[in-house]
């Protein structure tokens, strides 16, 4: 809930997990819970999601354990609610980052397949042999990879994602495969 200072007063912690998973993973936080282990201040829920393909595409959403504050959503959730994938990706294209870093190697492999090859497209070519040079930044890959796969921040609390401390890691681990070298100035790979 947010009040007149747009300030969030309350909210719910959501556990969004495989509904494969979504059973076990209630029983382990009951237990948890139970033991002492874990101690929460908020409701919390758990949601188990699922993609099922057919005559349309649909993410089903059903919660397993928990109370969300807002009935109706609540009420809902626990007799499953069906999501059109085309609204989701309407609303959100094709994302592939969200709020916490990706694998090392996938997020590799995103800059390599999709940005690097652009940029190697508009380079000149050395004199000598195949070879590219690209002299990257770390502020125009992590805006490209916002624009493209991840989410610009909208205002002070709206998040960019994926945020250039991760680009840089992965341009690191470029130099450290000896993929790319680092001049050292200018955030410049």
């Amino acid at each position: 809930m947010v009040n007149s200072s747009e300030r969030v007063e309350s909210h719910d912690i959501v556990a969004l997990v495989p509904l494969s998973r979504a059973v076990k993973f209630a029983d382990r936080l009951e237990a948890g819970v139970r033991a002492g282990d874990w101690r929460f201040d908020r409701r919390v829920a758990v949601i188990g999601f699922y993609r099922q393909s057919g005559t349309k595409d649909f993410m089903g959403l059903k919660k397993e354990r928990g109370q969300i504050l807002q009935p109706d959503l609540d009420q809902r959730l626990r007799e499953s609610k069906q999501i059109s994938l085309s609204l989701l990706i309407e609303k959100y294209q094709d994302r592939r980052f969200v709020d916490h870093p990706p694998s090392w190697p996938y997020f590799l492999q995103i800059m390599w397949d999709h940005l690097f090859t652009r940029y190697a497209a508009d380079a000149r070519k050395d004199e000598v042999g195949e070879s590219v040079t690209l002299d990257v930044r770390v502020d125009k890959v992590t805006r490209d990879l916002q624009e493209y796969f991840g989410f610009k921040s909208s205002g002070p609390r709206s998040p960019e994602i994926p945020r250039p401390s991760w680009t840089r890691r992965a341009l690191d681990y470029l130099v450290n495969f000896k993929m790319a070298t680092k001049p050292g100035k200018d955030n410049i790979w």
